[in-house]
């Protein structure tokens, strides 16, 4: 018997649907089926197929160490990777962001901590809800 008519079985054994088994192990639906028809595509690699197996198996009440272990052998490592899958058929160009230049952004870096400083030493001469006459000098309310 293949690993998806085992864990087909052992669901419907549990009295579980695919929507319950998805609800319970957070696999999609489709992903459900897939398995359960022996095929690991939709999975997105092997690590992931093994995951799935594995917390499917659990919730359906059968021992994953089996499972996982006919898979690998059916599946020799690197057979399919995540990388392949999810790989885009058209190659994506990703411009580069345009270049602020080092003056924009070091002014707005100096005027942002010259308010820093004036907002920190406003606070810092405001005592105990006073103003104290320095901070009139300064600009601050009496």
């Amino acid at each position: 018997m293949s690993i998806g008519d085992t864990l087909a079985e052992a669901r419907r054994q549990a009295g579980l649907t695919i929507t319950q088994v998805s609800q319970q192990t957070r696999i999609r639906e489709s992903i459900v089926r897939a398995i359960e028809q022996g095929d690991f595509s939709p999975c997105g690699g092997d690590f992931y197929a093994r995951g799935h197996i594995r917390s499917i198996a659990e919730v359906v009440g059968v021992d994953p160490v089996p499972l996982i272990r006919e898979y690998d052998e059916e599946h020799p490592p690197g057979s399919m990777r995540a990388s392949q899958i999810f790989e885009p058929a058209t190659p994506i160009k990703i411009r580069e962001p345009r270049n602020l230049g080092w003056f924009s952004v070091r002014r707005w870096s100096e005027k942002s901590i010259i308010m820093l400083v004036m907002q920190t030493l406003d606070n810092s001469i405001t005592v105990s809800g006073r103003t104290s006459s320095r901070a009139h000098h300064i600009g601050g309310r009496a």
